[in-house]
């Protein structure tokens, strides 16, 4: 039977495993989502793209170029949010499906993003996901046109 000793020591054992594992995951996805949403946000006047670090090896904190500790969830628009969203979703797919199901379903990407944007992450679509098949839903006939 576990003694309560036991118990903390393994409750220990694990905040520290994924404490490490927060590390490397942040370490893997820091660069290519920072050109992610450097190519994204053409518009942001906060810098080239945004920091994804790790706090405390506990939080994830999203910094803007030049603004160290200030997390961006704060200063962002929400178009803005909304093209680092769909950043985060780029580099996951890009740094962890490599070889696997090249398809990503996007529901209203550009909802909120301005005219710069949505034609940065159409670029963004267009040069570095080129194998990949991307199923987009939107109400607006507009971006549908520019798109195809």
């Amino acid at each position: 039977m576990a003694t309560e000793e036991s118990l903390k020591e393994l409750r220990d054992k694990v905040k520290s495993e994924l404490r490490i594992y927060r590390g490397k995951l942040v370490n893997q996805l820091r660069i290519p989502f920072y050109l992610y949403t450097g190519r994204i946000l053409q518009n942001y006047q906060g810098g080239l793209g945004i920091w994804m670090n790790i706090i405390g090896g506990e939080k994830i904190r999203f910094e803007a170029e030049g603004r160290k500790g200030h997390d961006i969830l704060y200063t962002l628009s929400s178009g803005q949010l909304s093209a680092v969203a769909i950043a985060i979703a780029l580099t996951l797919n890009k740094i962890y499906a490599q070889d696997k199901l090249r398809c990503m379903f996007i529901d209203d990407p550009i909802q909120t993003m301005d005219e710069l944007n949505i034609a940065s992450f159409c670029e963004v679509l267009r040069t570095d996901f080129k194998e990949y098949q991307f199923i987009l839903s939107t109400h607006e006939e507009d971006f549908s046109d520019f798109i195809r």
